[in-house]
């Protein structure tokens, strides 16, 4: 994702507290083992106030599985070895309570799904003022700096993933932190959201001495932070530098002329706020349309109402003759949540794949570990939850396929394994993508045309 200068923007007033310059985090050695997978080692970190630190690494290598165990928050099944000192002192805290007294106050952690770690049942704002101890006020102005200052009356189904992911992110400028530990902070953000949020992190490690760690596949985020690199592979993290990208992806070959789905004058609205203002979009047969605008601007609910599972209030979704009930299908932007708790994904692909449908060999070709087909949703990384869905999707050999944000979460590698596998079914199959994406040269390199939506209306 390329970066544009950051807007003007600057973190809450009278939040921190000035700093001795110690360092707030240092690893040495640290050792994760999991039940029936490769340990994990982070060979040494030390991160000073002020200072950023990008852990980078294939989507399911174990970025998210390391930030948890470097925090403490280990399941049952996890060992930890080594040396973690946070803020002078041995980490984690003695007794799960003192944990949680210092994941509310020195430290925070956020998660890389934004809605599921908002309270479903508040609103935004009152839900904020709770759990980051902050006046109205503040709340106001936490969310009006990372762009969402509209949101607070809102629940978490009534925003988007991008607009989620920095109302959690708002939590960092209400708590007096010392250090910020992000999972993957702008995977569902379009260029000019990140640079917003880039922003606002630069100057709370400027002005406050904030110390931020975060695990991300952006390649540019490390940069735009001035943070150091530690690259996750072969089971270990270093400091290190980024390999190289992939080759640009050939432009794809000419589409049908068939329409094959479409949407015309299509109105939604939520509570009384419109959100589709007479949009309009057509997906001819082996055709790759990518639909690009801001987080908020409606997106994912086009794909709803093209996928069959929202009535617009007005207009209408046409389909082919030939295209009918599974023949088009949806894989969300919260992947992790089309996949049914507890049951493995050998289980849910029993539900839906056609005959003759081959899971290792489809799965190994997504690049997702034939492993993953016996483990359920929770065991699955976030990368390997897109991928999982995505797998459950292609399983019943649609004709049309709607994929919101395909490659957020994944690294470069992941991203063009899946887009390459796309390619080849679209050739062989005649097979229609929507790409809802918010990386433009993603969309640029791999879709016939590029529709943006804007204040509820679709232009070419």
């Amino acid at each position: 994702m390329l970066y544009p200068p950051a807007p003007n923007v600057h973190p809450c007033r009278g939040l921190g507290t000035a700093w001795n310059p110690t360092t707030v985090l240092e690893v040495r050695d640290l050792v994760v083992e999991r039940s029936g997978a490769a340990p994990l080692r982070w060979e040494g970190l030390a991160l000073a106030p002020g200072e950023a630190v990008c852990l980078h690494g294939p989507s399911g290598a174990g970025k998210t599985t390391l930030l948890r165990a470097l925090l403490g928050l280990t399941e049952q099944d996890v060992r930890r070895q080594g040396s973690v000192t946070m803020l002078g002192a041995s980490w984690p805290p003695a007794g799960p309570d003192a944990l949680r007294r210092a994941l509310r106050t020195d430290v925070t952690f956020l998660p890389q799904d934004g809605r599921t770690a908002l309270d479903p049942m508040q609103q935004l704002a009152a839900w904020l003022g709770a759990v980051g101890a902050g006046t109205p006020e503040a709340v106001g102005e936490a969310l009006a700096a990372l762009g969402v200052g509209g949101l607070g009356g809102r629940r978490p189904h009534e925003v988007s993933g991008g607009e989620a992911q920095r109302a959690l992110l708002a939590v960092a400028l209400l708590r007096r932190a010392r250090l910020l530990v992000l999972d993957e902070p702008t995977a569902s953000l379009d260029a000019a959201n990140c640079a917003r949020v880039v922003g606002v992190l630069r100057d709370a490690c400027r002005t406050r001495g904030l110390a931020l760690l975060c695990a991300t596949h952006e390649r540019g985020l490390a940069t735009a932070l001035g943070a150091t690199t530690h690259v996750l592979s072969g089971g270990v993290a270093r400091a290190a530098a980024l390999p190289a990208p992939p080759p640009a992806a050939a432009r794809p070959e000419p589409a049908g002329a068939r329409v094959l789905l479409a949407a015309h004058d299509v109105h939604v609205s939520q509570r009384g706020r419109p959100v589709l203002a007479g949009a309009e979009l057509a997906l001819h047969e082996a055709e790759v349309v990518a639909l690009l605008g801001p987080s908020g601007a409606g997106k994912s609910t086009l794909a709803r109402v093209l996928a069959g599972l929202l009535v617009p209030g007005r207009g209408a979704v046409v389909r082919a003759a030939d295209v009918r009930g599974p023949a088009v299908q949806l894989v969300c932007q919260d992947a992790g949540a089309s996949l049914t708790p507890g049951r493995t994904l050998r289980g849910l692909l029993a539900e839906t794949a056609v005959p003759g449908f081959a899971a290792e060999v489809e799965a190994a070709r997504l690049g997702l570990d034939p492993a993953c087909l016996a483990r359920t949703r929770a065991a699955l990384s976030a990368g390997e939850q897109r991928r999982a869905a995505l797998l459950r999707a292609l399983s019943v050999r649609p004709r049309v396929l709607i994929l919101d944000e395909p490659t957020a979460g994944l690294d470069d590698a992941g991203a063009a394994r899946t887009l390459d596998l796309l390619r080849s079914l679209r050739s062989a199959h005649g097979l229609s993508l929507l790409l809802i994406t918010h990386d433009e040269e993603l969309a640029r390199a791999h879709a016939h045309r590029l529709v943006r939506l804007e204040e509820g209306r679709t232009c070419s």
